[in-house]
């Protein structure tokens, strides 16, 4: 039985985002609340039901296996026991809830006439946003990835961590990815002042074409289409990726 995860892994997103890995939310979400779980919550309870299919689980007792699930997890039971209680009654639908959410929100944006796409993949709980776009000019890619940040922190509160790209044509020119704690502190007033100072560092892992550090991807084995990780640190080879 393993613990539940705490926060998103960065490899774990840029993978999904390499290869597609993922449920993209299509299930009706009509009538459900976005903010009816937290991410933390939905991350629990999703992990709650694959610990119930753990043969050592099935063995305990009816009433010892939330304690000791909670004890396991690394919260306490009355926490996980909410986090239980309002997944069995939100939990459906809620993925998509969020999706319809943060379309509506990235669409009402700065940039929202740009956007090409906008998907929220869920992988083992964790709920990842991703928003492409096309850019118009070079020197406003930080400006439209601040403004899509500030859209996306009022919105889809499921979402662990956003990945952001941006395209000129064919070309991959801008990514980035941020997570809601952070971009909840952007200020909409002040994105033209700080966008590319104080705003930029609130992102993680960017990369644009025109500074010199071209966005990149996991390297993949030809033959067995395997990653490539590196000896020393077992992290993924990372590669150019120039396409949209």
């Amino acid at each position: 039985m393993r613990r539940a995860g705490r926060k998103a892994p960065i490899q774990l997103i840029l993978i999904c985002l390499a290869l597609g890995i993922g449920g993209v939310a299509r299930a009706e979400s009509e009538g459900v609340d976005p903010a009816a779980m937290t991410a933390k919550e939905y991350k629990l309870y999703k992990d709650y039901l694959n610990a119930l299919e753990d043969p050592r689980v099935q063995k305990m007792k009816a009433a010892q296996r939330l304690p000791r699930i909670a004890r396991n997890f690394g919260v306490t039971t009355p926490e996980l026991k909410k986090a239980v209680t309002k997944g069995e009654k939100s939990a459906e639908g809620l993925v998509a809830a969020n999706q319809a959410d943060a379309e509506k929100a990235l669409k009402a944006s700065e940039v929202g006439g740009q956007i090409t796409s906008i998907e929220l993949v869920e992988v083992d709980g964790t709920i990842v946003g991703y928003v492409s776009w096309n850019a118009a000019q070079k020197e406003r890619l930080t400006h439209d990835a601040v403004y899509l940040a500030q859209a996306i922190s009022e919105s889809a509160p499921l979402t662990n961590v956003w990945a952001m790209w941006a395209c000129m044509g064919k070309k991959k020119v801008w990514t980035g990815m941020i997570r809601p704690s952070a971009a909840n502190r952007i200020d909409a007033a002040r994105i033209e002042d700080f966008a590319q100072t104080r705003y930029l560092r609130l992102f993680e892992e960017v990369h644009n074409f025109f500074e010199g550090t071209p966005p990149e991807k996991p390297k993949r084995d030809p033959e067995t289409g395997k990653e490539i990780k590196d000896p020393k640190t077992g992290k993924p080879v990372m590669e150019p990726d120039p396409s949209c």
